[in-house]
């Protein structure tokens, strides 16, 4: 900071708003704190507490969705806050071709529901895998279920103890190419912030079941995504079913989620970032002036 002497800073991620905030304080450079999450994303923690105590100490927060915005204006609301969504690189994103059957070790009759996110109660694994127990008797469905995390072993061996075959790849670099190839992503979270895998997952004209909770419904709804309870197992294996067996239907809610995600460009974000940061530059100046 005292080499590139910024007008602005903004802090990302646990460690840095801590170390940069202090770093910005001390230089007397206004700072933006960044809130990727939610209030359920922070339990009672001394971490989670000195997070708070130095986020309402910013110049500014900017948050990536309406939770994250609301888990600041009741903390702080005074403290002046935007909301800018995540987005996307469509351009890398069309680009890529769907992973081949080869490469995926799949046949085609093969209908590949597909999981990807960090192994963690945040993201319910543990609902995805009863609700295929559900379907066990459809020889076509392929689960694979990406991400790695502390519930990894849990959910291999739940799927093992019901006798699914389910796949864990771990992580899965060309995450893109199969969700073009899948026949649906599901997305059963507790909570979230402003969940990019769903996003990636419009955008690459995947069917979309997703949890009934604020964060997914913040930018979708029923006409481009089947939307169930969180931890309802029953209610997201019909779900299932009804995406692989109304395949019109299906291919409509896609059609009209593909046409939406072509306005989360990169381009729109960078435009939002920069007229928050002017708008920031612009009260800090004012409050010296006036």
């Amino acid at each position: 900071m005292g080499h590139v002497k910024p007008d602005l800073v903004q802090v990302w991620m646990l460690q840095m708003e801590i170390l940069g905030a202090f770093a910005a304080t001390l230089r007397r450079i206004p700072w933006v704190f960044s809130e990727r999450a939610c209030e359920e994303a922070y339990p009672p923690s001394i971490k989670f507490q000195v997070r708070q105590w130095t986020g309402a100490r910013a110049t500014a927060v900017i948050s990536n969705s309406s939770g994250g915005d609301l888990y600041w204006k009741q903390r702080v609301a005074s403290l002046p806050r935007y909301v800018i969504p995540n987005a996307l690189p469509l351009e890398e994103i069309a680009a890529v071709p769907p992973v081949s059957d080869a490469e995926a070790g799949l046949s085609r009759a093969d209908r590949v529901v597909l999981f990807a996110a960090r192994m963690t109660e945040q993201k319910n694994p543990e609902t995805l895998i009863r609700g295929l127990v559900n379907l066990k008797g459809r020889p076509d469905i392929v689960a694979v279920m990406a991400g790695e995390g502390p519930l990894t072993a849990a959910a291999v061996e739940q799927a093992r103890q019901h006798g699914l075959p389910v796949r864990f790849p771990g992580y899965l670099p060309n995450l893109w190419g199969w969700m073009k190839r899948a026949a649906v992503f599901v997305s059963p979270a507790v909570f979230e912030g402003h969940p990019n895998t769903v996003m990636e997952a419009a955008a690459c004209g995947c069917p979309l079941i997703v949890s009934d909770i604020p964060s997914h419904l913040e930018f979708l709804d029923e006409a481009v995504a089947l939307i169930v309870p969180p931890l309802d197992a029953a209610r997201l294996s019909s779900a299932l079913e009804q995406v692989l067996d109304c395949p019109d239907a299906t291919r409509a809610r896609a059609q009209r989620a593909g046409a939406m995600a072509q306005g989360w460009s990169t381009e729109r974000l960078a435009a939002d970032y920069e007229r928050a940061y002017f708008d920031v530059l612009d009260k800090v100046a004012r409050s010296k002036t006036g």
